[in-house]
């Protein structure tokens, strides 16, 4: 009840889609406050091509090839990425 509130979906993936990350993406916001989402080349190939356009749908897609951190580190682009929930500074302050 409280996605449909927020407007958000739940998309279900599989255990092995699991297993190549596709959980492991985050929603940052751009310069222009619209969403984006950071996702490993890994997990958006595990994304059938239906929920990769319902991300599509919602967001800007921004892929990066850490294979590399995924086999040896055990996480994917959203362990990578620090989020702050500061509020905006305007120059003069």
């Amino acid at each position: 009840m409280v996605f449909q509130q927020c407007g958000k979906t739940i998309i279900a993936v599989s255990f092995d889609q699991m297993e190549n990350f596709t959980c492991n993406i985050l929603e940052l916001k751009n310069n222009k406050e619209q969403p984006v989402y950071a996702v490993s080349t890994r997990a958006w190939k595990a994304f059938t091509k239906e929920q990769q356009q319902q991300l599509c749908n919602y967001a800007h897609i921004a892929l990066a090839p850490i294979d590399l951190i995924e086999d040896l580190g055990g996480g994917g682009a959203r362990c990578m990425l620090a989020e702050i929930f500061l509020p905006h500074k305007t120059r003069n302050s």
